[in-house]
């Protein structure tokens, strides 16, 4: 952070973002994928293959959340393994497991 020199200096970026354009991010290691990456993924039911809707952002509340943009209203769906079973992104698919409730907006 050249020209913050000083923790005080610093402090005035509280509270602010932190962004680069795309091409200058980081590649991910193996298994991991970049929030970027995810938006506009579509959301599909990994039990019947049935779309959900798109991903229209990645929401920190605690944990990470996938905000999907599906027919009947967004939904947020917890990003851990008990949901998400699979990212891919050459296919531009996210595979969740469903549960009762879990797709209600």
């Amino acid at each position: 952070f050249k020209g913050y020199e000083t923790p005080e200096m610093a402090s005035t970026l509280r509270d602010h973002y932190l962004e680069l354009p795309r091409a200058e991010a980081r590649t991910p290691p193996a298994g991991e994928v970049l929030f970027a990456d995810m938006i506009g993924l579509a959301v599909c039911e990994a039990q019947t293959g049935k779309t959900i809707g798109l991903i229209k952002a990645i929401v920190s509340a605690g944990q990470e959340l996938l905000e999907v943009a599906a027919a009947g209203g967004d939904l947020l769906i917890p990003w851990v393994p008990e949901f998400v079973k699979d990212i891919d992104l050459t296919a531009g698919t996210v595979s969740i497991h469903s549960i009762p409730g879990l797709l209600d907006p």
